[in-house]
């Protein structure tokens, strides 16, 4: 059984690759921002929407598959197992490419609030996006096959390699003045890399074949994945309902502003999820044993460490907004700060992850109905706060109906822990942090833009930061909601404590 140091530098390396990862991808939509007109922005945006809901349609589960089948396969039989779930990916990602080409044929009517030229451009470069699908999908289920193999480092500098290479091939061509067309080129050439380079470090990885899968396997896979992955896709189109209606209803620039603001808060939003794929493993391993109280306190310690790190930056990013949108893209976007600060209150209940706790108790049909009811709710709500706000109320409508998801979810979870939703999360410890973090943030706020309100946008944030920082650190530990060995903790990368079976 593993032990707490063991569980805490397999954490550690995880979310240090993924802030690294996540850095990388801010920069690259910075880099766009800054480097493309408005109209440009719009047009490649929209592309990678489209690119996203495909792939999401493509991969139905199958990555996030490995997880629950690896320790359920024989090591001999892993490197067929792999075969066979990129096999699979293979096939949908032809169909998805395809889905991508069919929906160039409907799109000038999606897009009729666009210009001619933003149309054609659209239309021009869909054909590109249908390649990267067919390359790309059929790799996505490498670093979970390299987290299932323990082999935390090596899924760390995937992730790390992969993003550089999409911002090389997107953000490269774009610097050198080569313009658009050439940036989609070096999108394909990433996904000619990625494609390559993915199988054959699987098949290094990977134990030799030795045995032959189970017969039934690819059912059960099936069985399992299909709700799942029904479950991401319409997760994600409940995140892309709202591009989708501010393409159909406003114009380009709209797009471009709202695709700034509806954004969760960068490098935070990734520390819970990378948190939950090093921990998935340990909760299935005490789920299958019925140690439900053990489960439920590495659960309860994953969240109060990762509440400490989420939510207080979370509030200085709401705090800080109209200065970090005009340090980062620049003039032209102020549109986007109030989109920002609503998208970013989604993320202050993202101290966990909770489709992976449902995964964990094979739940991944009601996983599914829960995210429906986001997809339907957002959609419903969208259209009129759209027509009546504009982009701002697009963002307040994602974030009505994820506190519907997030009341939805936390039933499910506490169904099958036994416990009612009240219960589900340590709410007295997370109310605690999230008290401070408003103080805090609200004397921030009130500083800068009264004292200090003569300051640019870099020296705001600065500024802000460096309040924020301290006021939380002197308020949180006089208060004991952070205590010493917390700041030990926080240091090592939010190390579970008692995670020893």
């Amino acid at each position: 059984m593993p032990q707490p140091a063991t569980l805490a530098q397999k954490t550690g390396v995880v979310v240090a690759s993924r802030l690294l990862t996540s850095a990388i991808d801010l920069a690259t939509g910075i880099a766009l921002v800054r480097l493309l007109a408005k109209s440009d922005f719009a047009v490649l945006s929209f592309l990678l929407v489209v690119y996203g809901t495909a792939r999401y349609v493509a991969t139905l589960g199958f990555p996030d598959s490995v997880f629950f089948f690896f320790e359920r396969v024989a090591k001999g039989a892993r490197r067929a197992f792999v075969l066979q779930t990129c096999a699979i990916l293979a096939a949908t990602s032809l169909v998805s490419a395809g889905g991508i080409l069919l929906f160039s044929t409907f799109a000038p009517d999606v897009l009729s609030g666009w210009s001619p030229a933003e149309r054609a451009a659209v239309l021009r470069y869909l054909p590109w996006m249908a390649f990267v699908a067919a390359l790309e999908i059929p790799t996505w289920p490498t670093t979970n096959v390299l987290l299932a193999l323990d082999r935390q480092r090596d899924a760390g500098l995937y992730e790390m390699l992969t993003s550089a290479l999409t911002f090389t091939g997107l953000v490269g061509p774009l610097a050198l003045g080569l313009g658009v067309d050439v940036a989609v080129y070096g999108l394909a050439a990433y996904a000619v890399l990625r494609f390559v380079g993915s199988l054959a470090w699987l098949w290094r990885v990977l134990p030799p074949h030795g045995e032959r899968l189970p017969a039934g396997l690819l059912r059960s896979q099936v069985t399992f994945a299909v709700p799942l992955g029904l479950n991401a896709l319409v997760g994600r189109l409940s995140k892309y309902v709202d591009r989708y209606v501010v393409s159909a209803l406003l114009p380009a620039a709209a797009l471009a502003e709202y695709s700034v603001g509806a954004q969760e808060i960068p490098l935070v939003a990734v520390i819970p999820a990378a948190v939950g794929s090093v921990l998935i493993s340990r909760y299935v391993a005490l789920q299958l044993a019925d140690q439900k109280a053990e489960l439920l306190g590495l659960w309860y310690r994953s969240i109060e460490k990762t509440a400490l790190v989420v939510v207080p930056i979370t509030v200085l990013f709401i705090a800080s907004a109209p200065d970090f949108v005009g340090a980062l893209f620049g003039a032209g976007y102020e549109g986007a700060v109030v989109p920002f600060q609503l998208y970013s209150l989604i993320v202050l209940h993202r101290v966990t992850s909770y489709g992976g706790i449902l995964q964990v108790f094979g739940d991944t049909r009601g996983l599914l109905t829960i995210t429906v009811s986001l997809l339907f709710v957002n959609a419903a709500l969208a259209v009129p706060l759209t027509l009546a706000l504009g982009i701002n109320g697009t963002a307040l409508a994602a974030v009505l109906a994820n506190g519907v998801s997030w009341a939805l979810v936390l039933r499910r979870i506490g169904g099958h822990l036994g416990l009612p939703a009240r219960r589900v999360l340590p709410f007295p410890f997370y109310l605690r942090v999230l008290g401070v973090s408003a103080a805090c943030g609200a004397g921030t706020y009130a500083l800068r833009h009264t004292a200090a309100a003569s300051l640019g946008a870099w020296g705001g944030l600065g500024l802000s930061a460096a309040v924020f920082v301290t006021a939380f650190a002197l308020v949180a530990t006089a208060a004991r909601v952070v205590r010493i060995e917390d700041w030990r903790s926080l240091a090592g990368w939010l190390r579970p404590r008692g995670a020893a079976g």
